[in-house]
């Protein structure tokens, strides 16, 4: 399903996960249902996100990343094709980011389970099963190592 960018902004809307891994586009004013979004197949979820393009994604419970949708082309822009290999200008400038979101489970350092994810205005940040903390943001990818927890003194 793809958005109209004039239905969906990030400071505008309200992302609600269902029982069954379908994602609600709320107002936050109303609550009143804007959009419904989902996936190929029911999942329980753990998180939801919005990307900065207006992309909605969601993670679900054995730490599969989906995007369930994409923003629609600015009006009279053409996203894909030979025109965005002539302009640059007209080329979907979200797609890369999108790409590396939606295959990071598979690139999780040591084969961690992502856990947790929420957006940042620039990109999406991820936590693992080992603590750590994942950024995917457009001008690159950072992983944190697992922070110690700490030491109580003892008396």
């Amino acid at each position: 399903m793809r958005l109209s960018s004039s239905r969906w902004t990030h400071t505008g809307r309200v992302l609600v996960g269902g029982p069954l891994g379908d994602v609600r586009i709320l107002d936050p004013v109303t609550a009143l249902p804007q959009a419904r979004l989902s996936g190929a197949e029911p999942r329980g979820l753990t998180a939801v996100f919005g990307l900065p393009d207006g992309s909605v994604g969601a993670l679900d419970e054995w730490g599969a990343v989906s995007l369930l949708g994409e923003p629609a082309p600015a009006p009279g822009a053409v996203a894909s094709g030979l025109l965005a290999l002539v302009d640059p200008a007209t080329a979907d400038v979200g797609k890369d980011l999108r790409d590396v979101v939606a295959a990071f489970p598979a690139d999780v350092p040591g084969g961690a389970r992502l856990t947790a994810a929420c957006a940042l205005p620039d990109g999406v940040a991820f936590g693992d099963d080992l603590g750590r903390v994942h950024l995917l943001v457009q001008g690159g990818r950072f992983s944190a190592p697992r922070h110690p927890a700490p030491s109580r003194g003892a008396g």
